[in-house]
């Protein structure tokens, strides 16, 4: 989640936007983009309801929009891919004042300029992450 943080940090710095801390970073970029219709109802189908269907949906367009040949985006970290990984591998987040509750522990909803001086926190490589989840 802190790794999320600091690449979605890096890229609403770039793009101005001021939403924070899970910015809809392809609407800042184009606000007319939208994903495929069937993959927005099946998210919206299997985790509707919550602060991680906003976020899909979010990374939903931002792929949408990676994929057009005409939009060409700065060298930055994807910022949707530790968020993925998160997914992936049984996360789930709350949103609660001043935190993102991950389960066991409550990461900090610090502004963007904290983030923005953060190191990455981890390797997203599956092992590095088995190590971390004690696998």
């Amino acid at each position: 989640m802190q790794e999320h943080l600091r690449r979605s940090a890096q890229w609403a710095d770039l793009l101005q936007t001021d939403a924070w801390p899970f910015p809809d970073l392809a609407a800042a970029v184009d606000p007319t983009i939208q994903a495929d219709p069937a993959l927005v109802s099946e998210v919206e189908e299997l985790i509707g309801g919550s602060v991680a269907e906003y976020v899909c949906l979010y990374a939903l367009r931002w792929y949408t929009l990676r994929a057009l040949p005409e939009v060409v985006l700065p060298d930055l970290p994807d910022p949707y891919e530790p968020l993925l990984a998160f997914f992936e591998r049984g996360g789930d987040f709350t949103l609660i004042t001043g935190h993102v509750d991950v389960g066991l522990a409550l990461v900090p909803r610090w502004d963007v300029s904290r983030y923005l001086a953060a190191e990455p926190e981890a390797d997203l490589d599956p092992a590095t992450l088995d190590k971390l989840d004690g696998l």
